[in-house]
């Protein structure tokens, strides 16, 4: 499902997505493709996961809301 974010440049070699709302289930591990309307922007596989501000730890069959992703 479409989710708007905002996207920061973390240096060089990566970005930060932040989710306008909490997003299940995003896990490190998983692609994330950015698109403007039908243009495809880029993407990345995400590396880790925050959520208020706290990257969180996952734990077997457990899959945590986010606010933001790093890749």
């Amino acid at each position: 499902q479409d989710q708007q974010v905002e996207v920061t440049p973390l240096g060089r070699h990566g970005i930060c997505v932040s989710f306008k709302e909490p997003v299940k289930a995003v896990t490190p591990g998983q692609a994330v493709v950015l698109y403007k309307e039908d243009q495809c922007l880029g993407g990345g596989t995400i590396d880790c996961v925050f959520f208020q501000g706290k990257r969180l730890l996952y734990a077997e069959g457990k899959s945590p809301q986010s606010t933001q992703i790093e890749f």
